[in-house]
C-alpha cells in the first residue's frame, strides 16, 4: 500500500480477503484435502504449529500489527498454534506478545472469540479508513490493547452472523506456551 492508499487495508473487504487466505493456508492438511500426496505434513503427521511472519508488509507496504492480528485470528479459527517470526523487529515482537496475551486472556480471563476480534477490527476501521501511513499500526495496537472485550459481549451476540468470518464463532485464540 502506498502512503495514500495505506488506510485501504483496514477495509472490511481487504481484511476478509487476507483472513480467508491465511485461514485456508493454516488449515490442517486433512481438512484442506492434500490429495493424498503428503504435502504439508512432516513424516506423515501435521506440524503442531504454523511458522509465519510479516505477510504483505514488505513490498506491499501492509501494516505489521494488522497483518499479525489477521494471522493470529486465522490460526485460531483453523485450530492451530502459531509461531510469529518478526525477523529482528523487537518492537513488533513485544507488541505481538502483548496483543496475543490480550486476545488470549481478554478482560476477564475467558479469552476473545474470533467474532469479537472481527468486530473490534470493524470498530477500529469505522474511523480509520483514510489513515495515512504509518499511524495505523500504532493506533490499532493501542486500540486493541485498551479494548474492553467483556463489555462488548452483548454486541457480539447480537451481531449478524453473516458479517463474522467464521463457521465456529466461539473459537478462541490458541495458546502455544
Amino acid at each position: 500500500y502506498s502512503r495514500q492508499e495505506y488506510g485501504l487495508q483496514f477495509r472490511t473487504q481487504a481484511i476478509r480477503r487476507d483472513l480467508d487466505k491465511a485461514f485456508v493456508s493454516f488449515q490442517q492438511r486433512s481438512s484442506a484435502g492434500d490429495g493424498g500426496d503428503g504435502s504439508g505434513v512432516m513424516g506423515g503427521a501435521t506440524a503442531p504449529w504454523i511458522a509465519t511472519g510479516n505477510w504483505g508488509c514488505g513490498a506491499f507496504g501492509g501494516d505489521l500489527v494488522l497483518k499479525a492480528v489477521i494471522q493470529i485470528v486465522a490460526a485460531a479459527e483453523a485450530g492451530r498454534d502459531i509461531k510469529y517470526l518478526t525477523f529482528g523487529n523487537d518492537e513488533l515482537s513485544k507488541q505481538i506478545t502483548e496483543l496475543y496475551g490480550a486476545l488470549f486472556d481478554g478482560d476477564d480471563g475467558e479469552g476473545c472469540t474470533v467474532a469479537q476480534v472481527w468486530l473490534a477490527l470493524e470498530n477500529f476501521r469505522l474511523s480509520k479508513e483514510r489513515l495515512p501511513a504509518p499511524r495505523g499500526g500504532e493506533e490499532l495496537f493501542d486500540f486493541l490493547i485498551n479494548y474492553k472485550w467483556s463489555r462488548r459481549r452483548a454486541d457480539y451476540a447480537s451481531s449478524a452472523a453473516s458479517d463474522v468470518p467464521s463457521s465456529d464463532h466461539e473459537a478462541a485464540v490458541q495458546d502455544d506456551r
